[in-house]
């Protein structure tokens, strides 16, 4: 992962474009900008995918709603690109540029198991982004996912050493 600003310098994730086809923003960290345009692009082109990450979330201990909002932007008509858009996620009412690390970093382990193109998920510390004292419903989640991306877990927890097959 890489690393964010510190809370109090953080600001919410407005994405601008053209709906369905490009997702961008300036100015803000291009981790939660990438992750950002692909919740929305999931959201709007691959529903199925958005729900998969929702259970997903649910299942992790995740309580709160992901929300994509996308809005025509009155402000930027051009006629020439046609309509542009604006949009912005949030997670239980938190707007996605002012999420904690341990939840943007829940996110990034939920799209990257359910991206169909992902091959190796590589995951640091795995306990860092449970929520407290729920590792194992997070092992749980990672091993019915794996398969279809290989995972590669870093830890020193023995709970987590303990989980994993010795012949895995």
């Amino acid at each position: 992962t890489l690393p964010r600003p510190a809370e109090a310098m953080r600001q919410d994730v407005i994405l601008t474009g053209r709906s369905g086809v490009l997702w961008t923003s300036r100015g803000l960290d291009p981790r939660l900008v990438s992750l950002a345009a692909t919740l929305t692009l999931w959201f709007e082109q691959f529903p199925d995918r958005h729900r998969q990450v929702v259970s997903l979330l649910e299942r992790l201990g995740g309580r709160g709603e992901l929300r994509v909002d996308i809005r025509e932007d009155a402000s930027n008509r051009r006629a020439d690109v046609g309509p542009q858009h604006q949009a912005s996620i949030s997670f239980d009412g938190v707007d996605f540029g002012r999420m904690s690390n341990a939840v943007v970093r829940r996110l990034e382990l939920v799209v990257a198991l359910v991206d169909p193109s992902s091959t190796t998920v590589f995951i640091e510390d795995p306990e860092a982004i449970a929520v407290p004292g729920m590792i194992g419903r997070l092992l749980e989640t990672i091993d019915a996912c794996a398969g279809q991306p290989q995972v590669v877990i870093a830890t020193k927890t023995p709970h987590v050493v303990n989980w994993a097959a010795p012949e895995e």
